[in-house]
């Protein structure tokens, strides 16, 4: 019987793949290999090219709203990083979780990997499918200054069950930075001598080159894949994003914006912000927009109207995603003034503009260390709090039926809109793991 999370890595071919595949294995050592051109990412082909070039008069001003505690079934995964370090490390990832009952639990998700004085130096996660990966360093090994070489001084850690067992993959170079996970892949950069081009790495060690020098990025967009960034090679300095293939998907005019990031894929549209100057305004204020891919803006909101409390001395607003259904958008205040203020998690209602800050009372944030959101989910859950070391997740409540792996205490399990089932004395309760895969679960290990 397999834990959920707890996995070895298995080789298909001659490449690495990290996957649930039994049994044990050493962890490998990931070195630069020759870069190729790749053609596997999980990006869909677009059906059509869109154009978002939205108007400054288009946007509907941010207000700020008052501060509110999380709501019954809402999970919010948030790192904490260490205010005026060089470099800036990790120094928890947390969760917090509040049930349908109203109570608030908070998991200090990484204390497992660093109760010897370890630190995390870079964070990501595909939190709607429960994976998440870490990069954990010894003490002073993730200074790549001190440490030129690098290789060995970190290991890459690997949870399949939204952060609550990991095991250690690989071992890599301390100056490996994480930029995004999805689809059972996390994707790294790593700058190597002046004048090389940075390069984007899986733990299958395939190395993915830009296509030509006109790409200027990669990006993962949660809930729907990977994507170049870059630019036309007719000289336009339209931002454009490219399907891996590669094939234009859709672009965002940079005559006024520039440090655009596509965020996420929801019902709603693509949710896509940039920093703008509207001409007389406010220099370098950002925009939030939910992008159709029928050339459209939908929604778009500028920034806070002058005065607004909320938004005084505040450098700006970094989005970090938004519910698949677009109906809430999820992010971190940044003070100006330096590391002696604090960030502020914060919800995005876009249909009044209200900026909410998580309560803070709600969080836990060490001394210096500063808050920065990754994620957050909302729905009915459970958390496992099993009888022995862990509880049975099975295909089927009928008997015998296949068990699919054994859940971990403190997991958190999706409750499927459907009736419980009663074999033998035992009522079972249909769930969704945390991989999306839906299974049964004895009622008695759920709280």
């Amino acid at each position: 019987m397999k834990q959920l999370g707890l996995y070895a890595p298995c080789v298909a071919g001659a490449v690495l793949v990290i996957a649930a595949c039994g049994g044990g294995s050493e962890p490998k050592t990931l070195t630069p290999a020759a870069s190729v051109t790749a053609t596997h990412a999980a990006s869909p082909t677009a059906t059509a090219t869109a154009t978002a070039t939205p108007a400054a008069s288009s946007a509907t001003a941010l207000r700020g709203g008052e501060a509110r505690p999380l709501q019954p079934g809402t999970v919010v995964f948030y790192e904490t990083v260490c205010a005026g370090c060089a470099p800036e490390v990790v120094t928890h990832l947390y969760r917090v979780s509040v049930d349908s009952s109203g109570t608030t639990r908070t998991d200090n998700l990484l204390a497992p990997l660093t109760a010897s004085g370890a630190h995390a130096s870079s964070i990501a996660g595909d939190w709607e499918r429960g994976d998440a990966w870490g990069v954990v360093c010894a003490p002073g090994k993730c200074d790549t200054l001190a440490n030129p070489a690098g290789a060995g001084n970190a290991d890459l850690y690997h949870s399949k069950d939204g952060g609550v067992t990991w095991q250690r993959v690989a071992s890599i170079d301390s100056g490996t930075r994480l930029i995004g996970a999805f689809n059972g892949h996390v994707y790294t950069s790593l700058a190597f001598e002046s004048g090389s081009p940075v390069y984007y790495q899986e733990p299958e060690h395939a190395v993915i080159a830009p296509p030509n020098w006109n790409y200027t990025g990669f990006t993962v967009v949660q809930n729907l894949g990977t994507f170049w960034r870059g630019t036309r090679s007719d000289g336009s300095l339209d931002e454009w994003f490219y399907s891996m293939d590669p094939r234009p998907y859709f672009t965002v005019d940079s005559a006024r914006p520039d440090s655009v990031r596509w965020i996420a894929s929801t019902t709603r549209g693509q949710l896509v912000q940039w920093r703008t100057n509207p001409g007389g305004g406010q220099p370098g204020a950002m925009r939030i927009s939910y992008v159709g891919l029928d050339s459209r803006t939908r929604e778009s909101w500028g920034w806070a109207a002058p005065g607004d409390p909320l938004f005084a001395s505040v450098e700006r607003l970094d989005v970090a995603g938004a519910t698949p259904d677009g109906g809430r958008i999820f992010g971190t205040l940044v003070p100006s003034g330096g590391t002696a203020k604090v960030n502020k998690l914060v919800f995005l209602d876009p249909d009044s503009a209200e900026v909410h800050p998580i309560d803070a009372s709600s969080l836990t944030v060490p001394k210096a260390d500063k808050p920065v959101m990754l994620y957050a989910l909302e729905g009915r859950w459970k958390r496992v709090e099993p009888a022995g070391p862990c509880a049975e997740l099975r295909w089927s409540p009928e008997a015998p039926s296949p068990v699919y792996g054994c859940a971990a205490a403190g997991v958190l399990l999706r409750l499927l809109d459907r009736p419980a089932a009663v074999v033998d004395g035992v009522s079972w309760t249909a769930v969704e793991a945390p991989d999306r895969t839906d299974l049964w679960i004895d009622q008695r290990n759920l709280r």
